[in-house]
């Protein structure tokens, strides 16, 4: 079992069948010597009962097919046949060697769906019976075929006193002691999508690199530009604070002006040149504060178009990742 691996479930089923089943459990020896050496260690001493199969120096021998070239040609393209059953699988040279001997899987052909449906229809078993070497009568023939999920094997013996071909019809169950643990056919195609995958992979790796660069950048730009618009907002809340104190500062000027006014003369210049000093701070502050408010709100237009370049980008990552 270990050296004999069918390429599918089908043809692991198609084995199973076709084999007989004490060969399928028999050893392979390739001389006279480990013949007799395997038959008396294991038959002999230890009574337990063995089925060992000689295939001198484990070498194939030349086969005659029983289809021509140009006929096999013409059942592959036109009836789906896929080959025949000692194709079906790989194992040692010994071992297909025996199985040809024991079995004659060198004879027997593998078909599909659509030799099935040329059996149905266009009479492929006569058309396998039909002889190529120019003698009379039919020959025999012996074929599997699949459809749905349902598989056939179709014997047509031909009898010797009548020359009238006896057709019978198997069904054929699912492969247990040759059937693979993942379908070979199976696993090549998941192989063939992981490897597209990962070459699409390759491609689209260089692009995610990109944006996430540029993300990186305008996520950078963004932080900064909302440190300036925590800051424009300091800059205006200390702008209304200037301006409370101006009006405070305004109301006070008022009231020592009216109170200066009762005043003598010298004192009444005092308390003006103090008030106008104070005034003129004031003043000056409140124009750099506005200046200053002027510049934070340039920067905040500013940044509500990053910020909306800063979606655009992350859209663009979501897409891509």
């Amino acid at each position: 079992r270990a050296k004999l691996q069918p390429k599918s479930v089908n043809t692991a089923a198609y084995l199973e069948q076709h084999v007989p089943n004490s060969f399928l459990k028999a050893y392979v020896v390739e001389c006279k010597e480990d013949y007799n050496l395997l038959y008396r260690e294991v038959r002999e001493k230890r009574r337990l009962p063995i089925n060992v199969v000689l295939v001198e120096n484990g070498k194939l021998s030349n086969i005659s097919r029983m289809y021509s070239d140009r006929k096999l040609r013409v059942l592959k393209q036109d009836h789906g046949v896929m080959g025949y059953l000692d194709e079906s699988f790989s194992a040692p040279d010994a071992i297909v060697e025996a199985l040809r001997n024991t079995a004659s899987i060198h004879c027997v052909l593998v078909g599909s769906e659509k030799t099935q449906e040329s059996i149905d229809r266009h009479k492929l078993i006569d058309y396998l019976s039909e002889r190529e070497d120019g003698k009379p009568g039919l020959m025999n023939s012996c074929i599997f075929s699949c459809h749905l999920d349902r598989s056939y094997k179709y014997t047509s013996q031909v009898s010797r006193y009548s020359g009238k071909a006896n057709m019978r019809v198997d069904d054929i169950t699912p492969a247990k002691m040759l059937a693979p643990g993942v379908d070979p056919e199976q696993k090549a195609n998941l192989e063939s999508a992981i490897q597209e995958l990962q070459e699409e992979i390759g491609i689209l790796r260089p692009q995610v690199d990109e944006a996430k660069c540029q993300y990186d950048d305008a996520l950078s730009k963004g932080q900064a530009v909302t440190q300036r618009l925590k800051d424009a907002r300091a800059a205006k809340n200390d702008l209304n604070i200037f301006k409370n104190r101006l009006i405070v500062a305004k109301r006070k000027l008022a009231e020592l002006e009216e109170s200066a006014s009762k005043d003598n003369v010298a004192e009444k210049e005092s308390i003006l040149r103090k008030l106008k000093s104070q005034v003129k701070n004031n003043i000056d502050q409140l124009e750099i504060a506005a200046s200053s408010h002027n510049d934070m709100m340039k920067i905040t237009y500013t940044s509500a178009g990053v910020k909306m370049t800063e979606d655009g980008l992350s859209e663009r990552k979501r897409r891509v990742t």
